[in-house]
């Protein structure tokens, strides 16, 4: 958010300046900003009594509890901060009815629990619970 008023304050700039249509470009460009920034904030897994949203920053799925098998936690290979390098390290895993491979829900070493494991533990037994409640 911070980007987007540096942007919206140069378009400000720009049309005192004089030139309208560069200004609207950069308005433009401020709402992309402002627009990634609250797709991020919504990011995440999301839980109620119809099944299991998991939302990124282009993509959501949905995943009903017909179709979830079992959640657990599990000690595996997981992505550092979503980069392509892999550490050791947990992944809460939704293991799909129809079978194949498991989806992972999230990480330890994810942004929200990097450095901070007691919290990924409290968010990994609160989905575990409220997945035996739903199901």
């Amino acid at each position: 958010m911070l980007l987007a008023s540096y942007v919206l304050f140069s378009a400000m700039i720009i049309a005192l300046a004089g030139s309208v249509p560069a200004a609207g470009i950069c308005v433009g460009g401020a709402a992309l900003v402002i627009l990634c920034a609250v797709r991020l904030v919504r990011a995440g897994v999301w839980i109620d009594e119809k099944g299991l949203r998991l939302t990124g920053l282009f993509s959501a799925t949905t995943v009903r509890w017909s179709q979830v098998a079992a959640i657990h936690t599990a000690q595996q290979p997981v992505r550092w901060l979503g980069l392509p390098r892999s550490v050791q390290g947990q992944a809460v895993l939704i293991e799909l009815a129809e079978g194949g491979a498991p989806r992972v829900a999230f990480t330890d070493h994810g942004a929200d629990f990097l450095g901070r494991p007691e919290a990924f533990v409290m968010a990994a037994d609160a989905i575990e619970d409220r997945a035996a409640r739903y199901r």
